[in-house]
């Protein structure tokens, strides 16, 4: 199984060829799970994350960039 690589730009790179990735371990996120981006916006630009009492905005921009807004 190949595990996910931080980039140059310190973001992660999950493999194209992998159904299932391991996560990079850090110390206060043995639990972490990697939700891959096409899974969540099922074909759409936006998706709305409610988080406690708030509502936030993702956003997948043009350029594949992702943009979280309050």
């Amino acid at each position: 199984m190949e595990t996910a690589c931080l980039n140059t730009e310190g973001t992660r790179e999950m493999p194209n060829n992998e159904q299932q990735v391991t996560p990079i371990e850090h110390p206060t996120d043995q639990q972490a799970k990697i939700l891959r981006s096409e899974d969540l916006f099922e074909g759409r630009r936006q998706i709305f994350i409610a988080h406690g009492t708030e509502i936030y905005r993702l956003l997948h921009t043009k350029n594949g960039k992702l943009i979280l807004q309050k």
